[in-house]
């Protein structure tokens, strides 16, 4: 077996590993675009995006994490799973 035809079998599985990522980003960068097309995706990122760049409204970052942090569901009952007034589930 010759050096090419041995580097040719140990570099099949890396064209896998080399294409995937690409086609991810692909993916990705579609679906996100396809998104922010929507009229009402597109007024909604408008405006979150004004409110992150916008030093007078800067101050509501804490609290637009808060949020988005508290739309993530919880399973069990841990501890660390509060409603937004703070008690136990």
């Amino acid at each position: 077996m010759s050096l090419s035809n041995r580097l040719d079998l140990e570099m099949r599985p890396l064209l896998g590993y080399l294409l995937a990522p690409l086609f991810a980003c692909f993916g990705v960068a579609y679906r996100s675009c396809t998104w922010v097309e929507r009229l009402v995706t597109r007024m909604y990122f408008r405006h979150k995006v004004g409110t992150l760049l916008s030093p007078t409204d800067f101050k509501a970052i804490p609290h637009m994490a808060v949020l988005a942090l508290d739309q993530i569901p919880c399973s069990g009952a841990s501890s660390s799973c509060r409603s937004a007034a703070g008690a136990p589930l």
